[in-house]
């Protein structure tokens, strides 16, 4: 039996040049060299976990470096995404982000509380994208992020064109079958809505995220 090539190792991304943390994702495997100062500005997630009486936090204060895993949820193109925007690298952002990534920005940007970090980069993308994706679909992704991101004029303008620009009903985009959103677009959406409760599901998980979207849904 022939010898099996050895498998590659993770890409390896410098986003900050006096790199501190070493962030790995596995969606796919990736390894974001980033500023702890950066990090800790932009997310009271991550200064809390890397200044804070966690392990990852005395080993940065002891060793100087850390290295810390990302949930297996967090998609590694929208984090890479999410940490140059972070570190005001806006030049290597992409001028475009497709809807269905902005809703995951939206959601890692809830996630780690750094919404307000984004909202410069992100009015820019919603001015593109909302030239660029006119279907159904997309606009329900970029309405549901700009809940998300608490961008209210966006919301309303992307629900008006939703209601009375497409004849497809809002209950389409939770049609499995279809396969357009995955659970947490559902339950985010779905409060968006009104097709479902913002306290349902017993509320106990509910996020930011979802809380924001049920009052912007009732303004």
């Amino acid at each position: 039996m022939a010898d099996s090539e050895p498998e590659a190792g993770p890409k390896i991304v410098h986003v900050a040049p006096e790199a501190d943390v070493i962030l790995i994702a596995s969606k796919p495997s990736c390894q974001f060299h980033v500023s702890s100062t950066f990090l800790k500005n932009a997310s009271p997630v991550f200064r809390a976990l890397l200044s804070g009486p966690f392990a990852e936090g005395h080993t940065l204060c002891s060793s100087g470096t850390v290295t810390v895993s990302v949930a297996d949820e967090d998609d590694t193109a929208t984090l890479g995404v999410l940490l140059d925007v972070l570190h005001l690298r806006y030049q290597a952002a992409p001028r475009v982000l497709p809807p269905e990534q902005f809703f995951q920005l939206a959601v890692l940007c809830d996630k780690y509380d750094c919404v307000s970090a984004v909202t410069l980069a992100a009015d820019s993308w919603f001015r593109r994208a909302h030239r660029q994706y006119t279907d159904f679909s997309s606009r329900g992704f970029m309405a549901a992020a700009a809940a998300g991101l608490g961008m209210k004029d966006y919301f309303r303008a992307l629900t008006a064109v939703l209601a009375y620009e497409h004849s497809t009903r809002f209950s389409e985009l939770f049609d499995k079958e279809n396969r357009m959103l995955d659970s947490r677009a559902l339950r985010r959406l779905a409060v968006m809505v009104g097709l479902r409760p913002a306290d349902d599901d017993s509320g106990a998980g509910e996020s930011k995220m979802q809380r924001e979207a049920a009052v912007q849904a009732s303004a």
